[in-house]
């Protein structure tokens, strides 16, 4: 018997375990294995097997998280050439995003998965993208990058508060958010409202 379909079955083992444990965890951030097992169609033998404990399956979705925040920017960058409109497609995206999972982002940050947001570490690629847009003039170039990264997090997460604590619906609250980020980041009036 071929090794290769074992090879395959359990990548898809280990993808449909992480799809549910962020769809369990999404809206229950302490479910236990036993549940997260359940929603993958798994037995809890097969959940172990891939991680030993619910530390290493916490660090695997904070993996898949990321590398989901990571397709939004290049999705966004790959639509839309010009920063300004870039900028407003790629936070509309981080709100809503951002909602989706921001119980298991809040639950990953408080058992130490990931740093809170003051001490937290953007991606390179994401910091360059800034970088770049200041030397073309789109964004501010007074401030460090540094700065008008800590001020994108910040209004990424007051978009996606604001939803569940002021009722604000999401789409507004997305709209709303990347119009305080235009507005913000480039020193200049909005851009993006009527759009």
């Amino acid at each position: 018997m071929s090794l290769e379909p074992q090879r395959s079955d359990a990548r898809r083992n280990k993808d449909r375990l992480l799809d549910a444990a962020l769809r369990v965890l999404s809206e229950n951030p302490d479910a236990s294995m036993d549940e997260v097992a359940a929603e993958a169609e798994l037995t809890r033998s097969t959940v172990y097997r891939r991680f030993a404990n619910r530390d290493e399956l916490l660090r695997a979705i904070q993996g898949r998280v990321v590398e989901e925040t990571t397709r939004v920017f290049h999705d966004a960058v790959a639509r839309e050439p010009e920063f300004v409109p870039c900028l407003t497609l790629m936070f509309r995206e981080a709100v809503r995003n951002t909602f989706e999972r921001r119980r298991i982002w809040w639950h990953l940050a408080q058992v130490g998965v990931i740093p809170q947001a003051g001490t937290y570490r953007p991606n390179t690629g994401w910091l360059e993208w800034l970088e770049a847009g200041q030397k073309a003039g789109a964004f501010r170039d007074d401030v460090p990058v540094g700065w008008l990264a800590t001020v994108w997090i910040q209004l990424v997460n007051a978009g996606t508060t604001t939803v569940d604590r002021d009722g604000i619906d999401l789409e507004d609250a997305a709209v709303l958010a990347a119009d305080a980020a235009v507005q913000i980041l480039t020193g200049g009036p909005s851009r993006t409202i009527g759009d």
